[in-house]
């Protein structure tokens, strides 16, 4: 059973419910968690209950967008030591034990 309210509702644990938002039963949300978990990623608000007790609500992370890198954005700020590939004495002689 789904019901969208607007209602401002104080529980135990300190959680509003106001607004208009989703309320479904622990059985419904099994059943149907698909559906609820696209309405939340949405924006709109999804509690869900058990016993008629609303228990949790379902809400989007907040993943940072990231920067794209620009090819080349460091150009002249380094350079390459020409000894770069050669053998690393003190490693090889610690880890071969010579």
């Amino acid at each position: 059973m789904i019901e969208k309210q607007l209602i401002q509702v104080e529980t135990n644990s300190s959680l509003k419910l106001d607004y208009f938002m989703k309320k479904v039963n622990l059985s419904e949300a099994k059943a149907h968690l698909g559906r609820y978990l696209k309405a939340a990623s949405s924006g709109e608000r999804v509690v869900i209950s058990e016993r008629n007790r609303p228990m949790v609500e379902l809400v989007p992370i907040s993943i940072p967008k990231t920067k794209k890198l620009k090819p080349g954005i460091l150009a002249g700020k380094f350079t390459v030591p020409d000894d770069f590939n050669s053998p690393l004495v003190e490693f090889e002689s610690d880890f071969y034990g010579e």
